[in-house]
């Protein structure tokens, strides 16, 4: 199941020059964070671009999931940087509420949340695959809220391996467990795990 992304991989190649780097930098599109070090010593001027984050919620429902994801979009947006929230949760639509994709007036609101058409296996995939290749082009983060249905997330990865996709593209995976006091909720965070669908470096255990 390739996506946009993945066919247009094939033609980057990599800047033979540092003055090639320092041009591909400023060319780089707005939605990317860029901070520029010169490196006198060497003569040469360096581009380190951050990497944008695919931020998944995890874990049973009804635990704060989507108040969490809230809290980490405000944070980010706080710091200046820019998060595109995915709200997977049609029941309850939390993330979509609070940022709309559209004013009073029916102008588009930039980074405002995306919805998928219904809660149809289908659907969801032709609503994610644009939304991971619009995150990789324009190097903005998102935070997917899928409330308790993982379901959709266990289905999705078996045709598309979204760490590998992470991985070959530049962006942190960071899956988001949201823990209760029942010890269930932690031994779903280890069944998710050991299925090595979601595989990262970095994850977040949040108990509430």
């Amino acid at each position: 199941m390739s996506t946009k992304a993945e066919m247009n991989k094939a033609d980057r190649a990599a800047p033979a020059t540092a003055a090639q780097a320092a041009g591909e930098a400023s060319s780089l599109p707005p939605t990317a964070s860029v901070v520029t070090l010169a490196v006198q010593s060497a003569g040469m001027t360096t581009a380190f671009v951050r990497r944008p984050v695919c931020a998944v919620r995890l874990g049973r429902g009804r635990l704060g999931g989507s108040t969490g994801m809230d809290l980490f979009i405000q944070r980010a947006r706080f710091h200046g940087r820019r998060v595109k929230p995915l709200d997977g949760d049609l029941r309850s639509r939390t993330l979509s509420t609070l940022y709309p994709a559209q004013a009073a007036d029916g102008s588009p609101i930039p980074d405002g949340a995306s919805m998928p058409r219904s809660e149809d296996m289908t659907d969801y995939v032709a609503w994610l695959k644009p939304e991971f290749d619009r995150m990789v082009e324009d190097g903005v983060s998102v935070a997917l809220d899928l409330g308790g249905g993982e379901r959709v997330m266990q289905e999705f990865v078996q045709d598309f391996p979204l760490s590998d996709y992470c991985d070959d593209f530049g962006v942190d995976l960071l899956p988001i467990f949201f823990l209760g006091p029942d010890i269930e909720d932690l031994n779903h965070v280890v069944q998710v795990m050991r299925t090595g669908a979601l595989r990262s470096s970095h994850m977040l255990l949040m108990l509430n």
